[in-house]
């Protein structure tokens, strides 16, 4: 009878240990898709990330040639200006004269 006893408790015990770790199983299989669901999501959201980051380098530059173009324009404007100035000094001094300028001050 003890042994019988002992037997059946034993059988208890493995068959309540044989569910525990088949619960164990099933939590960590169901880890295991949870992880790597997220980590499909993570990579999704990085791909999405570089595209953006690619897209911002080419509007950085296309920005950075048209500041070129805008400060190649704004010098030219400003030899022009130059010009222009030394133009208007010379022609002054062709209609009123070195002296009349003189007096005007």
């Amino acid at each position: 009878m003890e042994l019988q006893d002992e037997l059946r408790r034993l059988r208890q015990d493995h068959d309540e240990r044989l569910q525990q770790l088949q619960r164990d199983r099933a939590a960590l299989a169901e880890s295991v898709g949870q992880c790597r669901k997220l980590n499909e999501l993570q990579v999704d959201e990085n791909q999405a990330v570089k595209k953006a980051v690619d897209e911002f380098r080419k509007e950085n530059d296309m920005l950075n040639k048209e500041i070129k173009m805008l400060n190649d324009e704004c010098n030219k404007l400003r030899m022009d200006n130059d010009d222009l100035r030394n133009s208007c000094i010379k022609l002054d001094k062709v209609v009123y004269g070195k002296n009349n300028q003189k007096k005007k001050k």
